[in-house]
């Protein structure tokens, strides 16, 4: 097998419009499996916002979980940590100040929580319901977080995001990352953090290279590991930054997008 480990997207890549995961999705990932390859769920979404891993038994059948846009990695069958790197504490409440200054709702996480200060706001019902997880309304999160933090995140309209991307890079750019997963979403990792890096760890585990790499996607945070990736793929419904990166194009993730190009790409079994 050329490609030995599988890097997915979730949003727009293996999970549909719907919000599901289609059962002929599920197939292609498990016969990936059994023929020996290894699958990483690589996803913006806190570790426990990622329920597509249960759907795909990957607590049997083994897997890792990239979380928190790459600040994370664990282990699915053990349920062990094998990488981490938050935030630096000391920006936490500097962060979550110049989203509210910018107009903006922040989000961070605690265990089972999206954590929040307005529990009406429609970005956080998206996230909780992408996520699967439960509100926390706290009245001050710059003074609730005093906890480590991989990720932090704004939500508002595009033009919002993009005036605090800006304002965010030249402020505080040399100390973390900061980048648009969606057009309404700005998240802040710690410096270095992307996919593509947290798969380098990840390969460098397992014993493998880049060449031996797959990576689906089709939003921003996809670009560095499609880029990264011995062979990166690009979901129809990519923004076109992504469509230009990847290495070849699949059907939508509405179309069984993921099982076309598992089958066509990485199993040699284009007529699935």
């Amino acid at each position: 097998m050329q490609y030995r480990l599988l890097a997915l997207d979730l949003d727009g890549t293996l999970v549909t419009s719907h919000g599901g995961i289609t059962e002929a999705a599920k197939q292609a990932v498990w016969s990936y499996i059994d023929a020996g390859g290894v699958v990483a769920l690589a996803s913006g979404r806190p570790t426990r916002g990622l329920w597509p891993a249960q759907e795909l038994r990957l607590a049997q059948k083994g897997g890792y979980l990239l979380s928190y846009n790459g600040g994370k990695i664990v282990n699915c069958k053990t349920g062990a940590a094998i990488y981490e790197k938050d935030i630096p504490q000391d920006l936490v409440p500097v962060i979550i100040r110049m989203i509210r200054d910018a107009g903006m709702e922040a989000i961070s996480y605690q265990d089972q929580y999206v954590l929040l200060e307005h529990v009406d706001r429609l970005w956080f019902d998206r996230e909780a319901s992408v996520c699967r997880m439960e509100y926390k309304e706290v009245p001050d999160l710059a003074a609730y977080v005093t906890f480590p933090v991989v990720k932090l995140m704004a939500c508002g309209a595009p033009e919002q995001i993009l005036a605090l991307e800006k304002q965010a890079r030249e402020a505080i750019g040399s100390r973390v990352d900061v980048f648009r997963s969606e057009d309404f979403y700005l998240e802040f990792v710690a410096k270095g953090i992307d996919k593509a890096a947290t798969l380098e760890v990840l390969l460098k585990h397992l014993g493998l290279t880049r060449d031996s790499l797959a990576a689906f996607g089709d939003s921003y945070n996809d670009i560095p590991m499609i880029k990264y990736a011995g062979f990166g793929v690009a979901m129809a419904n990519s923004i076109p930054e992504v469509l230009q990166a990847a290495d070849a194009v699949t059907k939508s993730n509405d179309e069984d997008g993921v099982a076309h190009a598992i089958y066509r790409y990485l199993l040699d079994r284009p007529d699935c």
